[in-house]
């Protein structure tokens, strides 16, 4: 019977000692016996071998997981900064719509009406809109002279109205007037922050 040794539990099948380092060990096993124990180490080997193989094979299964990990960590917080965006951008739209919606129905139309005519001038050239040459941007105009297209669409209105030309022609002689009216608006300067109107 075999002992249990150190060196994988082999031991001389003449002796019964177990193998230890060369040179230490005087039985001399026959060459069928030693043939059968290098076929039993190669046995071993290869299933040591076999067995690197397969924890080398989960080694790699579990980079990919863990890179799989990340990459859906990585898109989670891309979505999340999506989400995040979307959701300033609601509440912003939130914010607009429940002033807008504290505004009359008779000024949501003439602002429908004053926004029509803008879209209709925009073709206009720059020393139609803006004599200085400037821009075509109303900001680019003097407040003088806005306040003289100003008067000159009031009399168009006037026209309108005595002529009776109708509710469309009116309404868009308003439209105009409004139009010159904001930008008189736009043009001037904000008032100082905490000081209130007497009007």
């Amino acid at each position: 019977m075999n002992k249990e040794t150190q060196y994988g539990g082999l031991a001389c099948p003449h002796c019964l000692e177990p193998y230890t380092l060369p040179g230490e060990h005087t039985c001399k096993p026959s060459y069928i016996e030693l043939k059968a124990l290098i076929s039993d180490l190669e046995g071993r080997l290869e299933n040591m071998q076999e067995d690197n193989v397969e924890k080398e094979k989960r080694i790699k299964e579990l980079k990919l997981e863990l890179q799989d990990s990340l990459n859906l960590n990585k898109l989670l917080d891309e979505r999340l900064t999506e989400l995040e965006a979307e959701n300033e951008r609601l509440k912003a739209q939130l914010a607009e719509y429940q002033w807008v919606s504290g505004i009359s129905g008779p000024v949501i139309e003439f602002a429908k009406t004053m926004q029509f005519k803008l879209d209709k001038n925009k073709h206009k050239a720059c020393d139609i809109m803006n004599p200085d040459g400037k821009g075509r941007h109303w900001r680019h105009c003097d407040i003088e002279w806005l306040l003289g297209r100003l008067g000159e669409e009031t009399i168009e209105l006037k026209e309108a109205i005595d002529l009776n030309k109708g509710s469309h022609e009116i309404r868009k002689e308003c439209g105009d007037i409004g139009n010159f009216a904001m930008m008189v608006h736009d043009n001037t300067p904000l008032p100082k922050k905490g000081k209130e109107d007497n009007e």
